[in-house]
């Protein structure tokens, strides 16, 4: 019961604090003029006054805030609830125009992630190191862990990313390797025609003093092989990494349900969160979205970003489909986020 009613609450003072900042400044100017001709205010009582004087002085400082592209640099997370994601940002490209551009978009991929309080979450398509640096810039709450995919150290190239709340969590160790059969070097993996990397963290949750692991992957778009052989790798990965830890493996699979040599790996292994979700899911089914004009419009063969999990219960599953604009969503992927608690 605290559970539900902390979540609540948080629920309720984001939607406060983002509906806050959406005042524009002509509201601003408008109190101004009001206030002006303090002359003709004479039959408004003092304290009336001092408290409306307060208000706008508090409103414009949020709206200066929010126009200065500022987004909170610490989360409260008291909940034992957790609110696991992933989610695919769309790595930058000079292909996207006008709002689909990075220097557009990248802001409302942030608010998304703070309207909706991730504790820890997976990214993938970082494109850049320059991209990386605009989500560290843009998410000061949180600290993070990543690689890129074009040399054995993990320095260059598209990068995966494991981002987590700095007050919430520690991280034990990390790693990473590539998806390939010879994963400790850089390296593409059987019909792949990229090279392919898994992400891994071991983390504590210092609410609970719960140590558990998270495996962010993006298996291979053109490869069915690679895709079925990296499924197995990563389970084996996990199988020796965290024992009888909580897991969550996690990413952009590029696999939909029919790919049964992926998904039939996974689920001798894990369980997918959609399935054991205790209520039922939200959202559409289907992830990618494809810069689509409405979600209505996903259809559910495009389900390809995944939530596995192995000794974690899992409370909701949704497929988020914010968006802050009329013309797009923040990426061409939709983020999938968790509520759930770690142990059987």
């Amino acid at each position: 019961m605290l559970t539900v009613i902390s979540n609540k609450v948080r629920n309720l003072f984001q939607k406060v604090y983002w509906t806050t900042v959406k005042i524009n400044n002509s509201f601003i100017f408008a109190l101004h003029v009001l206030i002006q001709p303090m002359h003709i205010m004479k039959q408004v009582t003092r304290s009336f006054l001092y408290l409306f004087i307060i208000f706008s002085f508090t409103v414009f400082s949020i709206s200066s805030c929010n126009a200065a592209g500022d987004f909170p640099k610490e989360i409260t997370s008291v909940s034992d609830t957790l609110r696991v994601a992933t989610y695919n940002i769309r790595l930058q490209t000079t292909a996207d125009k006008d709002n689909r551009a990075w220097t557009n978009r990248k802001k409302d991929v942030a608010q998304l992630i703070y309207q909706n309080s991730f504790d820890i979450f997976g990214v993938q398509e970082i494109g850049s190191m320059a991209q990386e640096n605009d989500l560290k810039t843009l998410l000061p709450a949180y600290d993070f862990i990543s690689k890129g995919r074009d040399d054995s150290q993990g320095k260059t190239g598209e990068r995966l990313g494991i981002f987590f709340n700095k007050k919430r969590f520690s991280m034990e160790m990390s790693g990473f390797f590539f998806l390939s059969e010879t994963p400790a070097v850089a390296s593409k993996g059987w019909d792949a025609a990229l090279n392919r990397i898994c992400l891994w963290a071991m983390m504590k949750d210092l609410a609970t003093n719960t140590e558990f692991f998270v495996f962010n992957a993006h298996f291979d778009h053109l490869g069915v092989t690679a895709r079925a052989k990296s499924a197995e790798l990563v389970v084996s990965k996990m199988n020796a990494l965290a024992g009888n830890l909580p897991v969550i493996v996690l990413g952009d699979m590029n696999a939909n349900l029919s790919e049964t040599a992926v998904h039939s790996t996974f689920a001798a292994a894990l369980s997918d969160s959609r399935v054991i979700s205790q209520q039922s899911p939200t959202g559409p089914t289907g992830t990618f979205n494809n810069w689509a004009a409405d979600s209505k419009n996903i259809n559910a063969s495009e389900r390809i970003d995944y939530i596995y999990v192995k000794n974690i219960r899992v409370f909701t599953y949704s497929v988020l489909t914010d968006r802050f604009t009329d013309s797009n969503f923040p990426s061409d992927h939709f983020p999938i986020m968790l509520q759930c608690g770690l142990g059987k």
